[in-house]
């Protein structure tokens, strides 16, 4: 009897042996499988970004005024003859040129590029370079998109090329600010950075989608991206202008904008009517005073109405302060209000008021700053704000002494 006990423990702490062995073989398995287990969305990526990030451009636009600037953006290859989809703000004001690198290092220029569509209202642009077998993207169906997809780009954030970021759809959008836009908008959480404006955006089939347009400018990691459907019947492969056809066309119809803008009233252009309202505020203030009556959303009008209130002094100051707010609230960025509702508090006597207003509209130009590409606007903002310091310190000796410090 105590031989078979004997045998049966033997067995047992044998039989036990191997199920622990097991368990921690199976558990050494799976270790080592987690450790090097890649998820899914990093393999597509991986993948897509090994394909086709070739055929993301790198696109670079001369500041007129200022050629040393450069306003930077993205594009990608759709057709291997050289078709390439962009946005439309990145060409608005290439007067001075504009150059496109291919991810191997060839560049074209003016003479090499031709135009084929331009989209103002959804900001797409389809031009081709003079090329051949050029690497290309793969495009998918932006009406399959759906809200909290996972999707990410490959672009030139602030001229890095080729870099990816990643993010999701968070909405679906027809307005933004409570402003219609008449067609649909993605929303997407991707980090988006000055450069990656025409950059192609990927779902997780590795299809583009969207295409990057504009930033959010008072939010953080607010982006937009255009439907790649938008897009599609825009595609050809014949131009409808060379890059000097189209240039003359951007001229022709600036200075059409310009004209219908004087023949309603003069008071859509600044220096005519900076004129009227600085010899004539009385005329000036009739004429604004009808127009935002016609127009109530319309910022300018009320900036305009404001500045002729100012100039007749201490008589409608406080109606000039009224039309500023009014125009700030119509359009928050328009920092330039700032200073001049600075002056009229200035004229009150309010100095604190006058020193907070331009501390407010130096705020909102580094956000204006950092939210646009064009190089000449950047400059302004700079200037506008070495403006408003520089006002800063000359209203601050107007202080009394308790107040300075």
């Amino acid at each position: 009897m105590k031989s078979f006990m004997k045998v049966n423990i033997g067995k047992c702490i044998f039989l036990m042996s191997i199920f622990l062995f097991l368990i921690f073989f199976s558990l050494s398995i799976n270790e080592a499988y987690a450790e090097n287990e890649v998820p899914i969305e990093s393999k597509v990526i991986e993948k897509t970004y090994e394909k086709q990030a070739q055929a993301v451009v790198y696109i670079t636009v001369r500041d007129e005024e200022d050629p040393s600037q450069r306003i930077q953006g993205s594009g990608f290859i759709i057709n291997p003859s050289g078709v390439i989809l962009t946005v439309d703000h990145l060409l608005e004001d290439c007067f001075s040129g504009a150059e496109i690198k291919l991810s191997n290092g060839d560049t074209y220029n003016n003479d090499r590029i031709e135009i084929i569509d331009i989209d103002h209202k959804r900001d797409i642009a389809v031009i081709k370079i003079k090329a051949l077998n050029l690497p290309v993207v793969r495009l998918g169906d932006s009406d399959k998109v759906r809200t909290g997809e996972q999707v990410f780009t490959i672009g030139n954030p602030e001229g890095l090329e080729s870099s990816i970021s990643k993010g999701i759809i968070s909405a679906r959008r027809r307005s933004v600010q409570g402003r219609e836009l008449g067609y649909e908008c993605f929303q997407i959480t991707t980090p988006i950075s000055l450069g990656s404006s025409g950059s192609p955006v990927f779902n997780m089939d590795g299809e583009v989608i969207g295409i990057v347009t504009s930033l959010f400018e008072e939010g953080q990691n607010l982006n937009f991206a255009v439907p790649i459907n938008y897009a599609k019947p825009m595609i050809l492969t014949i131009p409808k202008w060379s890059f000097k056809e189209y240039i003359e066309k951007r001229l022709a119809e600036i200075i059409a904008d310009i004209i219908k803008q004087i023949e309603i009233g003069k008071t859509y252009v600044g220096e005519p009517t900076y004129d009227e309202a600085k010899y004539n505020p009385d005329m000036a203030i009739e004429i604004f005073k009808k127009i935002v009556e016609e127009r109530p959303w319309f910022d300018i009008a009320h900036y305009w109405l404001g500045y002729a209130h100012y100039c007749k002094t201490f008589v409608s100051l406080y109606e000039s302060i009224a039309e500023y707010n009014k125009a700030i609230e119509l359009k928050p960025n328009n920092y330039d209000v700032y200073f001049n509702l600075s002056n009229s508090y200035e004229t009150l006597g309010k100095i604190e008021e006058a020193i907070a207003q331009l501390e407010k509209g130096i705020e909102v130009a580094k956000k204006k700053s950092d939210s646009t590409e064009d190089a000449k606007e950047k400059k302004t903002i700079k200037e506008f704000i070495s403006d408003s310091e520089a006002n800063i310190e000359r209203l601050k000796k107007k202080l009394p002494i308790e107040l300075k410090e």
